[in-house]
């Protein structure tokens, strides 16, 4: 299934791929899986997610099909697990495991911040997927911390930009305060590349001095081109 570079390649070429459209809401199951999806859907209207978890995890451990997988990647986005929502999303092939695997996850602080500071809402939702598979508390080799995974120093820097005061690191575990963080600085890193996403991708991935240097090296290429020729396959993959 192309993601965004691919499928604007397909495009040029002229081939427009094709899915069989699945509705979530119409997906007959066998009798068990209905079963165990009515408990965790009730779980989750009596405000227990971490019971219907428990649940969602024995209808993925006996899911046989794909359509069995599409509710299961919906209900794990239901408890706001969006890291397994994406694992069993992201491979299967359909629309609606598509749309499951590139969810807008804590809506209720991206969407105030990106307005604030003047970023794509949709261009968040790629980073924190991309940085963190929407973990509040996954911390890199490099140490950088929680969804937008800034490094401490960084967040420091940004902590007395935006007024936080008395920094910690525990922070960058809120959510509400990590993503304010990551949306303003990418914004300073947008703001450096006079609003060139690309190269602002490149830089918050591989640092600002790459960037920089792949901008004159590459001057003058397409966007597609100049990702092809990023010297790193980590960088092109994120862009």
């Amino acid at each position: 299934t192309p993601t965004y570079r691919p499928y604007l390649a397909q495009k040029k070429s002229g081939y427009t791929p094709t899915f069989t459209n699945i509705n979530p809401e119409t997906i007959v199951l066998d009798p068990k899986a209905t079963a165990k999806r009515n408990k965790a859907q009730m779980l989750i209207n009596l405000g227990m997610p971490e019971e219907a978890q428990l649940e969602i995890v024995a209808m993925e451990d006996e899911a046989n099909t794909k359509e069995e997988l599409v509710i299961v990647s919906l209900l794990y986005s239901e408890v706001d697990d969006y890291y397994q929502s994406i694992k069993v999303a992201q491979g299967l092939g359909l629309p609606q495991a598509n749309r499951l695997s590139y969810p807008k996850g804590f809506q209720e602080f991206v969407v105030p911040y990106s307005k604030k500071y003047g970023v794509d809402e949709l261009l968040v939702y790629s980073i924190i997927r991309e940085e963190s598979r929407f973990q509040k508390d996954v911390v890199s080799p490099a140490d950088a911390v929680g969804l937008m995974q800034l490094i401490p120093p960084t967040a420091r820097t940004v902590a007395r930009q935006i007024g936080i005061n008395g920094f910690s690191t525990a922070m960058l575990t809120i959510p509400r305060i990590n993503i304010e963080m990551g949306i303003f600085y990418f914004k300073q890193v947008l703001d450096k590349f006079n609003g060139d996403v690309e190269l602002a991708l490149a830089s918050y991935n591989a640092g600002p001095h790459r960037a920089a240097d792949w901008k004159t090296r590459f001057y003058g290429l397409e966007k597609d081109e100049f990702i092809e020729e990023v010297p790193f396959r980590e960088t092109r993959n994120y862009i």
